[in-house]
Order: C-alpha cells, then sequence, then structure tokens
C-alpha cells in the first residue's frame, strides 16, 4: 500500500521526474556484474554494490574516483565495456512499468526521466523497451555539467516545461539516496519507491514524502487521487 509520509504533500502532480534502474528497469544482476568485471581486470577486491551506492553522488565520473583513484578511468572503460555489450540482452522491463507509464500518458501528465546512468546507453535501453515514447526528456549522466544529487539534470529536464523551482506539483520517483536529495535540492517532491531503509533516513538524510512498494502501488496511488479530482 502507498504511504502519505508528508500529509501536506500534493497528490496530482503537474509532471513527474523517474529514475531509471530499479524504478522503470531491473538492471542489478547485469550492474552487479558489471562491478565485479571492472574489479577482476584492476585486480582489486570486491566492494558489496551497497556501499557503493551510499558514496557521495551516484554516477560513475563522481564515484569511481573514491574506488579506483588514479585507476578511476580505466575502470569507467572496462565497466562501460561490459554494459554495452550486455546491456541489452539482459534488459527487464520491472513488472507493471509500462502499465504505469501508459496510464499516465493517459491522463496527460508529462514525464521525463533524469538517471545517472550514462546518457547513450540509457536513451538506447528505453528506445529498445519501446518506452522513449512515453517521456518528453531523457537525462542521464554527463548529459549535463552534474549529475545527481546535483539539481542541475533536473532543471535541465523541466525546461521544456517552463516549469520554476521549487515546485511542490512536480514528483521525484527514484529508489536511492541521490534520488531523495536530488529532488530536495531542487525543490520538489521525493517520493521513494521500494527502498525500505530510506523511509526512514537518519540523522542528515533526506525523508520522503511519499512511498511506494513498486510501479502498480504509483499507478493505483495516481488513479486514486487524479481520477478523484
Amino acid at each position: 500500500m502507498p504511504e502519505i509520509l508528508d500529509p501536506n504533500v500534493c497528490l496530482t502532480p503537474e509532471v513527474i521526474l523517474f529514475d531509471w534502474d530499479g524504478v522503470l528497469v531491473d538492471t542489478k544482476d547485469l550492474i552487479q556484474e558489471a562491478y565485479l568485471a571492472t574489479f577482476a581486470a584492476l585486480d582489486q577486491e570486491p566492494i558489496e554494490i551497497d556501499t557503493v551506492h551510499q558514496l557521495p553522488g551516484t554516477s560513475l565520473r563522481d564515484y569511481f574516483p573514491q574506488i579506483f583513484g588514479k585507476e578511476a578511468e580505466e575502470a569507467e572503460k572496462v565497466f562501460y565495456q561490459y554494459v554495452h555489450e550486455n546491456h541489452i540482452s539482459s534488459l527487464k522491463s520491472m513488472p507493471h512499468a509500462k502499465d504505469l507509464l501508459e496510464t499516465i500518458y493517459a491522463h496527460k501528465i508529462p514525464m521525463a526521466v533524469v538517471s545517472n546512468k550514462r546518457g547513450d546507453i540509457l536513451r538506447k535501453e528505453a528506445k529498445h523497451l519501446s518506452y522513449d515514447c512515453f517521456f518528453y526528456e531523457i537525462i542521464g549522466a554527463t548529459d549535463c555539467a552534474e549529475d545527481k544529487p546535483s539539481k542541475v539534470p533536473v532543471v535541465h529536464a523541466l525546461k521544456p516545461q517552463k516549469k520554476r523551482l521549487p515546485n511542490p506539483k512536480i514528483w521525484f520517483v527514484g529508489d536511492w539516496k541521490a534520488d531523495m536529495e536530488c529532488a530536495d535540492n531542487a525543490g520538489i517532491v521525493p517520493v521513494l519507491m521500494g527502498n525500505t531503509v530510506l523511509k526512514n533516513p537518519g540523522k542528515g538524510g533526506i525523508m520522503p514524502k511519499i512511498y511506494v512498494e513498486s510501479c502498480l502501488d504509483l499507478k493505483n496511488l495516481l488513479i486514486q487521487y487524479i481520477e478523484r479530482g
């Protein structure tokens, strides 16, 4: 069941921004395999993927230098080579993701993607799944001067909609710390999907305003309030 964590939150959004991995597509296995291949190629002991996602910034260009130091550039090449060779064959949509997007699209709510996956790879995946038609904008890592948790990619994504920030009628749906921080930095509504740990982030963390378990959960929440209004 959806949880409204802020009783004052807007439940009829004018624009919805989505993260990609873990929200609309299931790429966890691929990403973990790419990490393991990268650590192996550089002869380093791998760290837990959950630990990686807790590092400051969650795009490769931000956190690979923290992990690999002077070898960060080589590590990035290895990682993306593995992804390029395997990402389409292993790409899976999250359950009910297409149904969710079709529902939002039918209600004429503009949607965009703001991801820390590299932009060219992100757009190729969206096209492969035929999801690109739902989004007026698809923004990935390195498409802007800064990546999430900076608000810069959100500002860029909202330009076609001519929306000013902060804006309590814009949602950002994500599953990681950087998504919640990005939404907070931009002054829009952080909507957490699936990651129960971040429902109560602790001191210094960003509290989501809405929690949903899945795409189906989010669809049901939207239908409940949009069609009522």
